[in-house]
């Protein structure tokens, strides 16, 4: 059984959403009234309004199905919001876990009208994590922390260990592009990994937020039983990035906050403030083709 810490607020589960036709949410961000959500394997970006309505998408290739087939998907795994020269984007990544193919971000810029993603290259990058002892490249989140990025490189049962890497800058397709890693210590149980899945920055309490999935595969490329999902936290965390390995401050179960957790695989945590109710959004990849949204409310104890 994976072990918990006591968690320094309060969760109580608002709302969820099944959506049939989002294929396998992996990403998701917040802005302005619209949540962006990409999956793994969908050729589109789902833009969603405050209340979970599909509203319009971002196309990111020009695949035609619903689902793009497992050799050829580019993986979309991370996505956050940056600021690249005084602009907003919204940043996908490719996992990296399939070269050329995963080797790759996408960038949309928000500021101009229709949204329209960018595609950019970034093999040199990934080959340059993969020397550096990073051979299980597995990117499945990012967030933005100041003029920087935060990267998560998930393991497996075969190479069991999570990483952080804090990059110099955002613009990881560029040459110069490097980054730092961090060990991030989680419990784990026999027979599965506990690896993480999403990241997201509060900047006003210096919080880190995370997400990690239990699931029993020896690779990055193929799916395993689903296990628990859990939602942590690093305080301080402008200083503890500082530090070769990080153990969390806070672990909950979120099968404790809702039965409804229970055998969902969490990808992604985006944080939304509203004034001073803040809420945390939970994105859901069962590996079936669908995906499910979730709102937590946060409150401080």
């Amino acid at each position: 059984m994976l072990s918990t810490m006591s968690f320094p607020f309060s969760l109580k589960l608002l709302s969820d959403k099944f959506f049939p036709d989002i294929p396998s949410a992996s990403g998701i961000a917040y802005t302005g009234g619209t949540y962006y959500v990409i999956g793994d394997d969908a050729a589109r970006v789902f833009c969603l309004d405050t209340q979970w309505n599909i509203v319009s998408t971002i196309t990111l290739t020009d695949f035609e199905g619903y689902r793009i087939p497992k050799p050829d998907k580019a993986d979309w795994e991370a996505a956050t919001l940056v600021d690249i020269k005084g602009v907003r984007y919204l940043l996908a990544l490719g996992s990296g876990s399939k070269s050329p193919q995963r080797d790759l971000a996408a960038i949309i810029n928000l500021t101009v009208q229709p949204l329209a993603a960018e595609l950019k290259q970034t093999g040199t990058f990934y080959g340059r994590l993969r020397s550096e002892g990073l051979a299980a490249l597995n990117i499945e989140a990012c967030a933005a922390i100041d003029n920087r990025l935060l990267l998560a490189n998930r393991g497996h049962l075969a190479h069991a260990y999570n990483t952080l890497l804090l990059c110099d800058h955002a613009e990881i397709w560029a040459g110069d592009a490097h980054a730092r890693q961090i060990a991030l210590l989680l419990p784990q149980a026999i027979g599965t990994f506990n690896g993480i899945s999403g990241l997201a920055y509060d900047p006003r309490t210096d919080r880190l937020f995370f997400t990690t999935s239990a699931e029993a595969t020896s690779s990055t490329y193929d799916d395993g039983e689903i296990g628990e999902s859990m939602l942590g936290v690093v305080l301080n965390a402008g200083q503890r990035l500082k530090e070769k390995t990080i153990v969390p401050d806070h672990l909950v179960h979120l099968s404790s906050v809702s039965a409804l957790f229970y055998q969902q695989k969490i990808e992604s945590v985006c944080l939304v403030s509203d004034g001073e109710d803040e809420t945390i959004v939970l994105a859901a990849d069962n590996d079936n083709g669908s995906s499910h949204l979730f709102k937590l409310k946060i409150v401080d104890q």
